[in-house]
């Protein structure tokens, strides 16, 4: 027989909407992860992924999102480099494990409150880079971003980070 049965497509039908696009945008503008988006939706972060793979524009939307979310965490933390009641721990586990990043790519937070001094924070960067904690890429840019926000001019900037990479080879 030539005649073929149509399959029955099966599953249940799509949550998905057109308007989600722009909304998961605006989530991850807010700091949502892919976890509290699905749960919005009362899907499963699986089922975003699956819709990714179907729809082009809210794969895009996706990927914004998170970056989106990511750097609504940095800004946070940024805001609250002087609070001392900011919880730089919690944050660190979310940026980890709830938006995906890994600890190389993390920025890391350093406690320059009893730091009085430029040289002072600067030594603490070392320390947090000879115990492991910071590597030695993140400990340049962290002693670039200090000596930049004390105003010294370019070329201190690089005497200073020339210095510091000549200590840390010899310890």
């Amino acid at each position: 027989m030539t005649d073929e049965k149509k399959k029955h497509p099966g599953g249940r039908p799509t949550k998905f909407e057109e308007w989600m696009i722009e909304d998961v945008v605006e989530l991850g503008q807010k700091g949502y992860c892919k976890v509290q988006i699905a749960s919005k939706y009362d899907v499963t972060p699986n089922t975003l992924d699956n819709w990714g793979k179907k729809n082009p524009k809210f794969l895009s939307a996706l990927a914004r999102a998170k970056t989106h979310a990511i750097s609504h965490m940095i800004k946070l933390a940024h805001e609250n480099l002087n609070n001392r009641n900011y919880q730089s721990k919690l944050w660190e586990i979310m940026m980890r494990f709830v938006h995906g990043c890994k600890e190389d790519r993390n920025p890391i937070i350093v406690d320059f409150d009893e730091c009085k001094t430029l040289e002072d924070k600067c030594d603490k960067i070392i320390s947090h880079t000879l115990q492991g904690s910071i590597s030695p890429d993140h400990c340049e840019k962290l002693i670039r971003s200090v000596c930049a926000r004390a105003n010294l001019k370019i070329e201190e900037i690089e005497r200073r980070v020339e210095e510091i990479q000549t200590r840390l080879k010899n310890s």
